[in-house]
């Protein structure tokens, strides 16, 4: 039962902070960021950036 707890827990985190990234990201991209220096300062290959710029779909 500690184990599934404590997995669920890290899942948990893992989504709130893929959520702040795709936050930050449209954040930056809606003030002007260019798409490169974007992606290398969130370590995103140009077809997740489009994922999150456009639908906002999850990449997890």
């Amino acid at each position: 039962m500690r184990r599934w707890a404590r997995n669920k827990s890290l899942q948990w985190e893992l989504d709130a902070a893929q959520e702040r990234l795709e936050t930050a990201v449209r954040t930056a991209s809606k003030r002007g960021a260019g798409q490169e220096a974007l992606g290398r300062a969130a370590g995103l290959a140009v077809e997740e950036l489009q994922d999150i710029q456009g639908a906002g779909v999850q990449m997890l």
